[in-house]
């Protein structure tokens, strides 16, 4: 199943790290990549800045740190929640609409 680009900036709580830290234009990734192809790998997102890639066949592992993902396309791909970021999914999966709200990002994101 393919899905449509989709864009969105992730930003932990406290996320200031030695490897992301958070600066007055937003956070500075470790991991900056744009318009690479990866297929059948597992990609660890945290800290990461991905635009306009495609990813086929691919896990994508997200543990709750900073992480921007915009224009890309996955083919055939999943996210694995792991960390802070499966706990609070599993929080979340306990509420629903009109319990649950996502802030849109701050007006320093590109995204």
């Amino acid at each position: 199943m393919e899905n449509s680009r989709r864009s969105f900036l992730l930003l932990a709580a406290g996320a200031a790290t030695a490897s992301a830290q958070q600066t007055n234009s937003g956070p500075a990734f470790r991991v900056m990549i744009e318009g690479n192809t990866f297929v059948g790998n597992t990609i660890e997102l945290d800290n990461g800045s991905y635009t306009h890639c495609d990813f086929r066949n691919c896990t994508l592992r997200y543990g709750g740190g900073p992480l921007r993902f915009t224009g890309n396309r996955l083919v055939d791909s999943h996210f694995l929640l792991v960390g802070a970021a499966a706990r609070t999914a599993a929080l979340m999966q306990n509420f629903g609409p009109p319990y649950v709200r996502v802030e849109p990002p701050d007006d320093r994101s590109p995204v």
